[in-house]
């Protein structure tokens, strides 16, 4: 099998860009918004710590946007997730579905369809919200985020994915 198609996987910290993409495209935070930095790797939210392994202490007490996605903090993600959703996750999860997240496109046999972990449901906790932010509680092929990707790269306009046999 493909696994760009038929993997399922947490993708982990390049799924923070899609956080970011949806704060942004629902007007929750602005790209100069900023939240508190912390003095250690390890912060605790509702009881569970988060880590950041590129942990930098920029001195100002405060990490923007661009310090987030630059040092990949997983503590600043959950900072500003739970400032944008964290009285509604639910509005976070259709945006991650209208971003075309949860799409199985059909294209090769058995091919995995990606998962959210949906507010209401047995697999929802008070972590969820947190941990998707920074790309857990996600499950995502290959196919998917190259996807995302590729609609910020073409300016915003999606291409489905498709494969080509050659090309005359």
């Amino acid at each position: 099998p493909n696994h760009a198609f038929c993997r399922l996987m947490e993708p982990g910290s390049i799924f923070k860009t899609v956080a970011v993409t949806a704060m942004l495209s629902d007007g929750k935070i602005i790209a100069n918004d900023s939240v508190k930095s912390y003095a250690s790797k390890v912060a605790y939210f509702n009881g569970k710590a988060i880590r950041d392994e590129m942990y930098r202490d920029n001195g100002t007490g405060k990490y923007s946007m661009t310090d987030a996605m630059m040092y990949s903090s997983n503590i600043s993600m959950v900072q500003f997730i739970k400032k944008a959703y964290g009285n509604d996750p639910q509005e976070y999860t259709n945006t991650l579905q209208r971003f075309g997240l949860t799409e199985n496109y059909h294209i090769t046999d058995n091919e995995a369809t990606p998962y959210l972990t949906l507010p209401g449901t047995k697999m929802w906790n008070g972590y969820s919200l947190n941990s998707m932010s920074y790309g857990y509680a996600v499950g995502m092929t290959a196919i998917n985020m190259v996807s995302f990707y590729n609609t910020i790269a073409n300016g915003g306009k999606q291409v489905r994915p498709r494969l080509v046999k050659a090309i005359l």
